[in-house]
């Protein structure tokens, strides 16, 4: 999405008084060919890919938790795969160690949602922010392979929640 159409300028739009928003598409999923690729997409928007995880990231370049938003699009972590969410521990601890703020958006209800909230509340010991609710622009995910006619789809970001800090932390917002 980030190259194939301009959805990102509506952070631009949506926060005329943000003088510079840096955007960092983080994962595995980036293409090695697209790894370091920085772009400028308006005079208030910019953009880089980084291929691998967010800790790396995060060692790399100190961002400031005071002016960083960290978002998870269906990241997975309480999908109820044991080693997709212990992959996710250490970043999540490390999230709320730096008292980053943290908007997470997850696919559905019945077993992502849970998973995540487990993970982070109960786990982790993450201050919820923001309780989670419907995510009023949600979306789907839909799956079509070339050559085939099947299509198949699924919920996308139905559910949002934020978090910022540990249960007990004083100051943090």
């Amino acid at each position: 999405l980030l190259y194939e159409s301009d959805y990102w300028l509506e952070l631009a739009h949506l926060f005329p008084e943000w003088h510079g928003v840096e955007l960092i598409l983080v994962g595995l999923e980036v293409s090695e060919e697209r790894h370091g690729d920085k772009r400028v997409w308006s005079p208030r928007l910019r953009s880089e890919c980084w291929r691998g995880s967010a800790r790396a990231l995060l060692a790399k370049r100190r961002l400031d938790p005071t002016c960083t938003v960290i978002a998870g699009f269906n990241t997975g972590c309480g999908a109820g795969i044991p080693d997709l969410s212990w992959s996710w521990a250490p970043e999540l601890s490390d999230f709320v160690d730096r008292e980053y703020l943290c908007a997470f958006f997850a696919a559905n209800d019945y077993s992502d949602l849970k998973g995540e909230l487990m993970l982070l509340g109960r786990l982790i010991g993450a201050r919820f922010v923001l309780d989670a609710r419907e995510n009023p622009f949600a979306a789907a995910t839909i799956v079509k392979e070339p050559g085939d006619g099947h299509v198949e789809w699924s919920r996308s970001c139905a559910l949002a929640y934020a978090f910022r800090g540990a249960t007990g932390d004083e100051g943090a917002a």
